[in-house]
This record gives C-alpha cells, sequence and structure tokens, in this order.
C-alpha cells in the first residue's frame, strides 16, 4: 500500500472512532440523566420508550408497545392549550412505582386558571384513565412515535444492555487508542534509531577517508 493512501486510510479511521466516542459519551449521558427524570431530554424535547399496548389503536398516530417518543416538553402556559386529541405524556404513579404514560386526551376541564385533561389509550377496550391529570404531572406532548426504536433505548437501560452498548465499545475503542499510541512510538524510535544509523555511518565513512583508508569521494566529471 502506498504511503499517502495508508496515511489517508489512517485519518478516516481516527475520525470514524472520535465519533463514536462521541456518539457513546452522549448516549451514556443521555442514558444517566434519564433515569432521575423517567426520560431522556435532548434540545427541549423528551425521548420516551413505550412500555405497554394502551396506545396501539387505529388513529393514524397511535403507536405500539417498544416504541420511542419525541415529546415536545412544555411551559405551564402551553400546557394549558393542550386541546381534546393531543397526546400527552404525564407522570403516574402505579404500584408505588412512579413511572411516565402517554394517552390521548378525550376531555378538557378548564377552572379559572387550573387545567384538568381527562386521558385515555387508543387501545379497543381501553377504560377511561380513572385519574384525572393536572398541569403538574404534564411532561409535554407526543410529536412522533417510531415503532420499535423504544426497545433499543429500554435494553439500554438494562445492566447488560449498558454493558453491551456503552462499556463494551468503550473498551474496545480503549484497546485502539492504545495500539495506536504504543505503534506511533515505536514508529518514531525505528525512525530515530534509523536516522542515528545513517549518522553513525556517515561519521565512519568520513573518519576513514581521513585517515587514507578509502579515497576521498570526487566529484562526477562531466564532458563537454
Amino acid at each position: 500500500m502506498k504511503p499517502k493512501t495508508k496515511k489517508i486510510l489512517k485519518i478516516v479511521l481516527n475520525v470514524i472512532v472520535y465519533a463514536l466516542f462521541v456518539l457513546i459519551l452522549l448516549l451514556t449521558i443521555l442514558i444517566i440523566s434519564s433515569k432521575g427524570k423517567g426520560y431522556t431530554p435532548l434540545f427541549g424535547r423528551a425521548f420516551v420508550a413505550v412500555e405497554s399496548d394502551s396506545m396501539d389503536g387505529t388513529e393514524k398516530d397511535s403507536f405500539q408497545k417498544g416504541a420511542l417518543l419525541k415529546i415536545d416538553i412544555l411551559s405551564g402556559e402551553e400546557k394549558s392549550e393542550l386541546k381534546v386529541g393531543d397526546i400527552i405524556s404525564f407522570y403516574e404513579t402505579v404500584n408505588g412505582r412512579r413511572i411516565i404514560n402517554s394517552h390521548r386526551i378525550k376531555e378538557v376541564w378548564r377552572k379559572g386558571e387550573s387545567v384538568v385533561f381527562i386521558t385515555k389509550g387508543d387501545k379497543e377496550g381501553a377504560p377511561v384513565d380513572s385519574r384525572s391529570r393536572n398541569t403538574d404531572d404534564v411532561i409535554g406532548k407526543v410529536v412522533k412515535s417510531t415503532n420499535g426504536l423504544g426497545n433499543l433505548f429500554l435494553f439500554m437501560r438494562t445492566g447488560t444492555g449498558f454493558a453491551v452498548c456503552i462499556v463494551l465499545p468503550c473498551l474496545l475503542l480503549l484497546s485502539y487508542c492504545i495500539y495506536d499510541f504504543v505503534h506511533a512510538v515505536l514508529e518514531q524510535k525505528k525512525a530515530q534509531k534509523e536516522s542515528s544509523k545513517e549518522r553513525l555511518k556517515e561519521e565512519l565513512l568520513k573518519e576513514l577517508r581521513e585517515e587514507g583508508r578509502i579515497p576521498s569521494e570526487t566529484p562526477n566529471e562531466t564532458k563537454e
């Protein structure tokens, strides 16, 4: 392989490695930050994996279990503007565990500055939620869903998933960085050794010429 081609390939590989490192670092930060809130925040949006099939209905914006939801995180004023038909994500407590659920608004009750939402899942036969939601419970409005992608997020939040998706790639990247560093050091030492040998050779030839053991170099004569 030509030195120039080899150099280009090395640069491309390094760019890929550093890009993967940044991606893994970002995923790690998102996973860690999601544990306190229950969702993964990013630039004013939340990303939530669906853990039940309560919204698996026939509406165009219904979604299945294992989907990944993109949610616009709303301010208090924006929450009060939500309307019937919007899908909202909210906190609720089930069996003593605080979780995030996402259902469609069926009714909106307003009394002064107080707003209460009645919600229900899209699945056929699903009952209206037994508890109404006020604006303090609401995280935001679901704006997009991608079926299946949420399973990856759920897997990554497990111990095994974190090890496979985060720890193992980090170890591989670290191994590559160590290899690249050692290789660079050895190449530098090799170059220094070659340079030192060449210098010693020149010094030895010079000394032999001065002692008359070998003829001195004479410039090539050219015929006119």
